[in-house]
């Protein structure tokens, strides 16, 4: 193909994705997922535009998710000039013919093809901790006051659903209680699940059909690698994905690693008759629901505040929580979520569980350091002390707030 066809193809492209942005995603449409699909694959796997099996793969692929999306699409103009471009590409690099030839010679046309190491300033990360916390893919901090199961990512790679559950019955305090993986369907494997729960002593280090990888041509696609009783990560290569599954006591925590790449394929149908939730539902974009989420800055300007209003007890002197926090090496948010953990619970194994996800973090997403300025003290809250809490309970009687007393004194004698 000549310098000006490969242009020409290139220009129908991108007067195909603007005329994408001027109303497809308010009639419902969502060719756009294709088409960014397509674009990434192109960029990240240095595809060329020509008669190649590659390139023809991508088009097959790009056709197959329009005529996914053609039932909401058909009375947009941009989906018939998309559609009619990509076929025009099938036509004239003959890929009918090319991947029948590829086919013919044995070569696998969808076959598992294991990605280049991402470059760290592409990868995102999100992290779900203690009471439990979680820090979403765009940074953001919330923590959570909800009993059940939620999808913390969904995409045509992987299902992650965590459950929480009360840490007493009295409290509205809640920790996550149990973490299910399942690994989708791919040319690189087949469905793998990963289930871990507090109940058990430790973290299972293989899947629930007893694998611990998928292997194709002699490379793992997908593994678990078992670091201790109480730290298993679980590795997509296929997918550049990586995944931290802790456990402190009766406690669970998850930390998922994903590329940009991958994030902008999310609303992509993952089969003819599935599509991805909505990241309004998947808790690693959206964060908590606005129904559950706790007022974290204010209830660690006044703790006792937050106490008698919700009918959860102070078990941890806010002073002592502080100091226990700022000798974990916890900072930032982590701090924060370390010292509201303690003050609610006066369990340290939560506090530890705030200084393995700044790990995770540190870790995993390099660029996030220049992020962190190493506070550890709630002094830029001191301005909520008298915040006004609104839905709190009916006041407590005077024999609750008696135990809760004493159960506070218990716990500070306990832990010094």
């Amino acid at each position: 193909m000549t310098y000006y066809r490969i242009l020409l193809v290139a220009l129908q492209l991108s007067i195909a994705s603007a005329f994408l942005q001027n109303g497809v995603e308010a009639s419902g449409c969502s060719m756009d997922a294709c088409t960014v699909a397509y674009d990434r694959t192109m960029e990240y796997e240095g595809i060329r535009v020509g008669r190649d099996e590659r390139y023809c793969e991508l088009v097959s692929s790009y056709r197959a998710c329009l005529n996914e999306t053609a039932g909401t699409c058909r009375g947009q103009l941009n989906f018939h000039s998309t559609t009619y471009f990509i076929s025009l590409q099938w036509r004239q690099h003959d890929c009918e013919r090319v991947l029948e030839r590829a086919k013919a010679e044995g070569r696998q046309a969808h076959k598992c093809r294991l990605p280049p190491a991402v470059a760290p300033s592409s990868l995102r990360h999100c992290t779900m901790w203690g009471d439990p916390h979680i820090r979403t893919f765009d940074a953001r901090v919330h923590s959570c006051a909800e009993v059940g199961a939620r999808p913390l990512i969904d995409n045509r790679y992987l299902l992650v659903q965590v459950s929480s559950g009360r840490v007493r019955d009295d409290s509205m305090v809640t920790a996550v209680s149990k973490i299910t993986v399942i690994v989708r369907e791919h040319n690189c494997t087949g469905t793998k699940r990963y289930e871990a729960a507090s109940e058990t002593e430790q973290l299972p280090s293989s899947f629930v059909d007893g694998t611990t990888h998928s292997t194709v041509d002699g490379k793992r696609a997908v593994e678990i690698l078992r670091h201790s009783p109480s730290h298993v990560e679980l590795i997509l290569h296929h997918a550049s994905v990586r995944l931290q599954v802790r456990r402190a006591g009766p406690y669970l925590s998850v930390a998922v690693t994903i590329p940009n790449h991958v994030l902008a394929q999310e609303q992509l149908p993952y089969s003819s008759s599935e599509r991805a939730l909505p990241l309004s539902e998947q808790l690693c974009h959206a964060g908590c629901p606005l129904h559950s989420l706790v007022p974290l800055p204010a209830a660690l300007a006044n703790p006792q505040s937050f106490s008698d209003c919700h009918g959860t007890p102070v078990l941890l002197p806010l002073k002592m929580a502080t100091e226990r926090c700022k000798s974990m090496n916890v900072t930032d948010d982590f701090f924060d979520a370390c010292v509201f953990d303690l003050i609610a619970t006066g369990d340290e194994l939560l506090g530890k569980m705030s200084r393995e996800a700044q790990t995770d973090l540190e870790t995993h997403l390099t660029q996030s350091l220049p992020y962190s300025v190493g506070r550890v003290d709630l002094s830029l809250y001191d301005h909520l002390t008298n915040h006004f809490w609104t839905g709190c309970r009916p006041s407590s009687s005077p024999s609750f707030s008696l135990t809760s007393v004493l159960i506070g004194l218990f716990a500070a004698l306990a832990l010094s």
